[in-house]
């Protein structure tokens, strides 16, 4: 199963496709690991749930991590790349994750790095180094049949510090304005430097047809679309209007099938 990690433009909708994505396949019933990794942390709040000190999280379970990962407080966390370490994993949940996946509902946990607490947003060090347990965790995550869906920090910044390493895919969600298309665009070249397979999803779309605009520069990546729908707001997902729900389950089929034929792909490559 997939490890998908949902990016784009800040107030693109990066949240709102995260939890449309977790509905849809905990409706389907498949389990889902959510894993808010942004600061604003909307996922969290989209799925029922309020930020609070009883809360676990990765920021606060640092100690943990470089324990299991063998890496003394102080070291550099790049210290761990090309290091063989330790596997994680979802049913069965490895000691790590069972500390830190939350129970929402039938079929959905979540997972919650913590990024908006007032000890982060107070500390003298950046984003990487709070989330960077997060970077070696979906790198070394054997998910089995538990899709992960990560809502993700807006813009380039932590596709460029390859966070998504781990990942099978970045799914970029775009919106209809130039603001939008140039973060797609940016994306796009960094992810395609370091060799992660991106798509976009159209989000709050209003047409039929794709947007010239959209259509030049998304091009084949573009899964699909999600509609203009009031009901999405009240992130009950029995409310959605049907078409809604319709098009999140096109878009992870077609997410399925472009990574099923990209890892087939890189097989043959790898062989020939």
């Amino acid at each position: 199963m997939l490890k998908v990690a949902v990016v784009g433009k800040g107030g693109s909708g990066k949240s709102t496709l995260s939890w449309l994505l977790i509905q849809a396949l905990a409706h389907r019933d498949q389990s889902v690991l959510g894993i808010d990794a942004d600061f604003n942390m909307n996922l969290l709040t989209n799925l029922g749930l309020n930020y609070g000190p009883d809360l676990p999280t990765i920021h606060h379970a640092h100690g943990e991590f470089r324990q299991i990962v063998d890496l003394p407080v102080g070291t550099p966390w790049s210290k761990l790349q090309d290091r063989s370490l330790p596997q994680f994993s979802l049913n069965p949940d490895d000691d790590y994750t069972a500390q830190l996946a939350i129970d929402v509902a039938k079929n959905i946990r979540l997972m919650v790095v913590g990024l908006g607490d007032e000890d982060v947003l107070d500390s003298p060090l950046c984003g990487h180094g709070h989330i960077a347990p997060l970077k070696w965790y979906l790198s070394n995550l054997d998910n089995h049949n538990t899709a992960v869906i990560i809502d993700s920090v807006a813009g380039t910044d932590m596709v460029n510090y390859n966070l998504y390493q781990g990942c099978d895919a970045i799914v970029c969600v775009v919106e209809n304005h130039r603001n939008s298309i140039r973060v797609f665009q940016q994306i796009q070249q960094v992810a395609d430097r370091l060799g992660t397979p991106f798509y976009g999803v159209w989000n709050r779309a209003n047409e039929a047809a794709i947007p010239t605009a959209l259509s030049e520069v998304c091009g084949d990546r573009l899964l699909g679309q999600i509609p203009v729908d009031p009901e999405i707001e009240s992130f009950d997902y029995q409310l959605l209007d049907p078409q809604t729900q319709r098009q999140t389950a096109l878009i992870w089929e077609a997410l399925v099938a472009r990574t099923t034929t990209s890892r087939s792909r890189s097989l043959a490559q790898a062989v020939g």
